[in-house]
């Protein structure tokens, strides 16, 4: 069993604090060495480059990286030690997995913004991104139909499942 942390500290007794600056540092470290992995496979085999540059664009563009912080807390809390190496790599995984959400999210609701910014699916200002790659091609067959199309216990009209 780990020893208890002292009040005011994340580690366990007579442990060094985390370093979550460092932490932080490393998830972004991380990420920006995945896609660029992922933009050389993407070169070699000659997919479109657009696809990384938005996908660079969003997730790295800004943010508190508070889910890999809470990850790596998590981990110092329950008398993680040593390298924190894969701690970083779930941290980072964390962050792709919440920019496929939001990506996600932006998709059906089609959002004209996101946190008063560009949403993820928009073309950068650098012209790196190319939502055109990543919308639906059929958009308005996800268009909100009218109240008048089919009663709420009669059918879809109200479904979450898009129409074939």
């Amino acid at each position: 069993m780990s020893a208890m942390a002292e009040p005011g500290s994340l580690a366990p007794s007579g442990a060094p604090d985390p370093d979550l600056p460092g932490i932080r540092t490393a998830v972004e470290r991380t990420l920006d060495d995945f896609l660029d992995g992922k933009a050389r496979d993407a070169e070699r085999d000659d997919m479109p480059p657009e696809v990384i540059g938005t996908l660079r664009d969003f997730v790295l563009r800004g943010g508190k990286r508070l889910r890999p912080l809470l990850c790596a807390c998590g981990w110092y809390a329950a008398g993680g030690t040593g390298d924190p190496t894969a701690v970083v790599r779930v941290g980072a995984a964390l962050e792709l997995f919440h920019a496929f959400a939001l990506v996600h999210d932006d998709l059906m609701d089609r959002s004209a913004t996101r946190r008063a910014a560009r949403p993820s699916t928009a073309p950068s200002p650098t012209g790196t991104g190319a939502p055109a790659t990543t919308r639906r091609r059929n958009a308005s067959a996800w268009a909100p139909r009218s109240s008048s199309a089919t009663s709420p216990a009669s059918g879809p009209a109200n479904s979450s499942t898009p129409p074939r």
